[in-house]
């Protein structure tokens, strides 16, 4: 969420430089879309409170799900091949 949170900021710095004159409607949208993603970020972190620290796994072939399992506290297992 983090990572997002920056690209939505740099998103709506580049609108308002661009468009000035609805700079107030980007900065509003950029609001309210940060406040989703810390709903959301405190949801997961609600929901993965749930699993067993032990249980956290996620098993994957391919890094794209790293960041998620560093920010939430998943070990990253790859896939057994047989």
């Amino acid at each position: 969420m983090r990572n997002v949170a920056q690209w939505v900021t740099v998103i709506e710095q580049s609108l308002t430089t661009l468009d000035p004159a609805n700079a107030a409607t980007y900065q509003a949208n950029t609001r309210a879309y940060l406040a989703e993603l810390d709903t959301l970020d405190a949801w997961i972190v609600q929901e993965v409170a749930t699993i067993p620290q032990a249980n956290r796994k996620l098993v994957i072939d391919h890094p794209v799900f790293s960041y998620f399992a560093g920010r939430y506290g998943f070990r990253r297992q790859a896939p057994s091949i047989r």
